[in-house]
């Protein structure tokens, strides 16, 4: 469902293809709640995926080529 495709005769959605609805003028609440809020506040716990996949990329090279 993509809330910023409107259209004022029936068709399809250009982005899924999803049978488009008639739309009254009313936003539902559920539409009005689906605002794009971002990322939000980014700390160092946001960064602690990346620094644990490079961590093992580390490991992992280090153990490879010690057998070597």
């Amino acid at each position: 469902m993509h809330p910023e495709i409107f259209s004022d005769q029936p068709g399809r959605c250009s982005k899924c293809g999803m049978a488009l609805i008639a739309f009254d003028g009313k936003l539902k609440s559920a539409a009005r709640g689906n605002e794009d809020k971002g990322l939000g506040v980014i700390t160092w716990r946001s960064y602690m995926p990346l620094i644990v996949i490079i961590l093992l990329i580390a490991v992992i090279s280090v153990v490879v080529f010690w057998n070597e």
